[in-house]
């Protein structure tokens, strides 16, 4: 049966600290409830089913309702469904992994040990086909009714007993005035899914239905389909020292864990225990680490170590195999930059590439299988990697060394031609040799940014090019250059050098474009992204947004290189507002749904009616995005800014099986909308802090 789900919004733990009007108080400390239920196994009063707590107030939920204790106050407040059913369970739903013990006194008779902890907690059947959840949502305690279709919502209301008064404030918020204080419960936003999967806004709110009583008004919609708001900002940590960080990479595994690497600098969060590395050692050093989101505060830290030298370390990209082997590249500028079976002992030029794998669940020396300077005498950065089916791996960048390290004899192209080409390097992990190495590009300047490989070794690779000499190769979507313009190149490595470059061709407008990401779709398509300042960029007939908005916008593209030229574009389209947006990743679940991640500067960016934030032209945001092609791609499945003031980017995206989206980049202090899974919950200084989000649409 299709469920009719309406949320009753935030309700409890939003505190401010002046009155709806004018005359200021006090406002009471509490920090948000923890986003845990635990069971009652004997050591609470037998009525007491579950508890949330902190140390200054608790919630205890029995079976008529919840009762919020606030200790500062002495005031309790009681939460109660008007006219519930008499036959309701009250049940825990997604346990959690972590247990809690109570050990006290001397009587073991009383100590209880592995009680069992839990996301959500759910009134089964408050109302005749109606439950009521509560759960923990952004460092607040929300509530959801959830209704069967043709469900009477007049019916439902909440007493809540002990409150001073109720208001509504101007925006449609609950207030509840408790001892001089206000908890806001912000006002409902309500949607509906349609038949193409777009999301249909649906008028509604609060209304007051007597003494400190509240119901809900929800306008016209159809019965026969789901009523939804919000999605869960399910796990969102900072990780960060005193400088300059960020997260640049993020995988999530088929358990639900996910993986993150950045650069750190001093006094951020410590390493686990057992790190290969335990202390930052230069201005910036690489972090990685797994983490379970299912877990909350320092216990989802499943393992977290450094690794740098003395100067910068700055990862890129990164990989994830099936055995949690972390694969590595970026820039250093550290002449101490670990060896570890290195295909090339020392830094080559002042800023060189790297190749780093590393295991953040093994302890000591071993976590490290490789680490190994990759560059010449002068600049080279590592901006993509990739694996094959078989293992090997395959780095993409650019360079300007005229002695970039090459494999001479395979090499589609052995000698730099411009002042600056890309690079594509293959290596086989436990071969001390490289098995293929060359560069790649033309007469001026190119800047390799974006690659992905398909399980056979097929290379897709694309960059921005100043080049008129990147000679098209097969069938052309466009033989020359109108600007700064994207290639895209396809490369076969097992070939003869002649015949390793299959496919190369300009794409873009006649004004400035560059690629960023690049992810491939189930028939193996290069997905990607980056920024367009054309008016006349490609786009396709179902294109979310068909015309340039701002200075520059956002695009994504599905391009085929195997396809006939006038089918080479699958589909393509702008994104952003009027101001301007940028893209730096890009990734693809199962059923092709396409995720992207970066920043706008425009006060119109598009999001959907369950956004965290919109945008304002007062900060530039971080954006994530969703369209997926099994609904339709003229349509935003999920858009959302995050970021509340100063500046923020995305710059790291990766996308489950079931649609939850990881993501990480930069911000500052208190930018970042928080929740109680964080094991870094303070911004640690400098100009910029890392970032990891997990959402659940």
């Amino acid at each position: 049966m299709v469920t009719l789900k309406y949320y009753g919004a935030s309700v409890l733990l939003a505190l401010f600290g002046t009155t709806v009007g004018a005359a200021a108080s006090s406002a009471v400390d509490l920090n948000a409830l923890p986003a845990r239920f635990e069971s009652n196994r004997g050591q609470w009063p037998a009525n007491e089913k579950f508890r949330a707590r902190s140390s200054q107030y608790s919630l205890s939920f029995d079976d008529r309702g919840a009762t919020l204790l606030i200790a500062s106050k002495g005031r309790a407040v009681r939460f109660s469904p008007v006219g519930a059913s008499h036959d309701v369970e009250l049940i825990g739903v997604d346990p959690m992994r972590a247990r809690a013990n109570y050990i006290s006194g001397r009587d073991k008779s009383q100590w209880r040990f592995g009680v069992p902890m839990y996301e959500k907690i759910r009134y089964r059947g408050i109302y005749p086909g109606v439950d009521l959840d509560y759960y923990g949502q952004g460092g607040r305690l929300e509530f959801d009714f959830i209704a069967q279709p043709e469900t009477d919502t007049r019916s439902i209301r909440m007493q809540i007993a002990g409150a001073d008064h109720l208001k509504l404030n101007r925006d449609g918020d609950l207030v509840i005035h408790v001892a001089g204080e206000q908890i806001l419960q912000k006002k409902p936003v309500l949607y509906q899914i349609a038949a193409n999967g777009a999301r249909e806004p649906v008028e509604g709110g609060y209304r007051l239905t007597g003494k400190n009583s509240v119901g809900f008004r929800v306008g016209a919609y159809d019965r026969s389909r789901t009523l939804v708001i919000d999605p869960v900002l399910f796990y969102a940590s900072l990780i960060g020292g005193i400088g300059n960080d960020a997260i640049t990479g993020v995988r999530a595994d088929a358990n639900g864990f996910f993986y993150v690497a950045g650069y750190i600098t001093a006094d951020g969060p410590g390493a686990t225990d057992g790190a290969y590395q335990t202390t930052v050692r230069g201005g910036a050093d690489i972090v990685v680490a797994k983490i379970d989101p299912n877990t909350a505060g320092g216990y989802s830290l499943l393992g977290m170590t450094f690794l740098g030298g003395t100067a910068d370390d700055k990862p890129s990209a990164m990989a994830v195999d099936s055995n949690g082997n972390v694969y590595l590249t970026g820039t250093t500028t550290s002449g101490d930059f670990p060896g570890i079976a290195p295909f090339q002992e020392g830094l080559g030029g002042g800023t060189d590439a790297f190749v780093v794998i590393i295991n953040p669940m093994v302890q000591g020396a071993d976590a490290v299988s490789l680490s190994s300077y990759l560059g010449g005498a002068d600049t080279d950065a590592g901006n993509a990697i990739a694996l094959d089916a078989s293992g090997a791996v395959y780095i993409f960048g650019t360079t300007r060394s005229a002695n970039y390290p090459v494999t001479a004899d395979t090499a589609a192209q052995p000698v730099r031609w411009g002042v600056q080409n890309c690079f594509l390097t293959k290596f086989t992990p436990g071969n001390s040799a490289l098995t293929y190495s060359s560069y790649f590009g033309g007469e001026f300047s190119d800047d390799g940014r974006a690659m992905a490989v398909t399980s056979d070794g097929i290379v897709y690779a694309a960059g921005a090019t100043y080049s008129n000499q990147l000679a098209p190769v097969g069938d052309a979507y466009r033989a020359t250059r109108e600007g700064l313009d994207i290639f895209l190149a396809k490369m076969d490595l097992n070939q003869a050098p002649s015949n390793i470059v299959q496919y190369v061709s300009y794409f873009g407008g006649k004004g400035m474009e560059e690629v960023r990401a690049m992810t491939l779709d189930s028939k193996n398509r290069p997905v990607i992204t980056g920024y367009t300042a054309s008016t006349d960029f490609p786009t396709t007939d179902n294109a979310y947004q068909k015309r340039l908005k701002g200075y520059a916008n956002a695009f994504v593209s599905v391009l085929d290189p195997n396809a006939p030229k006038d089918k080479f574009v699958a589909y393509s389209t702008y994104l952003g507002g009027s101001f301007g947006e940028v893209a730096y990743a890009i990734a693809t679940d199962p059923s092709d749904a396409i995720y992207l991640t970066g920043y706008t500067m425009s006060a119109d960016f598009p999001v959907t009616a369950d956004a965290f934030e919109g945008g304002n032209a007062r900060a530039i945001y971080s954006f994530v995005t969703k369209l997926d092609p099994s609904r339709d791609l003229a349509q935003l499945v999920y858009s959302t800014c995050m970021g509340t003031d100063g500046v923020n980017s995305g710059l790291a995206i990766a996308a489950g099986a079931d649609g939850t989206i990881y993501t990480g980049g930069y911000t500052g202090p208190s930018y970042i909308q928080l929740n109680e899974k964080t094991f870094q919950p303070a911004y640690n200084g400098g100009t910029q802090d890392g970032y990891i989000v997990v959402i659940k649409p």
